[in-house]
């Protein structure tokens, strides 16, 4: 079975990126995208090649992030509960774009 994913929102920023420094840590496969308007890529530079790492330089609400409509995720809740409280599982999906 393929490894659960981690979708990070805005994981270039300070709050963003160190919350992606510790699933990284916990060997979690994590998608950051961040658009870097207010994010730095040095926050995240050293996670740039790892390969359960992915950094996408795009902006959440464009259409044509990664040719999808709709996605399932984990959402941040679960990658926090992983992180903190680990008997926890909270998962949700989301429809990006309705149709």
């Amino acid at each position: 079975m393929d490894q659960e994913k981690i979708l990070v929102t805005g994981g270039a920023g300070f709050i963003g990126s160190h919350l992606v420094d510790k699933l990284i840590e916990n060997k979690e496969h994590v998608i950051v995208i961040d658009n870097l308007s207010q994010g730095k890529i040095k926050n995240i530079q050293k996670h740039i090649g790892l390969e359960n790492f992915e950094f996408h330089n795009e902006d959440i609400s464009s259409k044509n992030n990664f040719g999808f409509n709709t996605c399932s995720i984990t959402c941040i809740e679960k990658a926090i509960s992983k992180l903190f409280w680990p008997c926890c599982s909270i998962q949700s999906s989301i429809d990006l774009y309705p149709t």
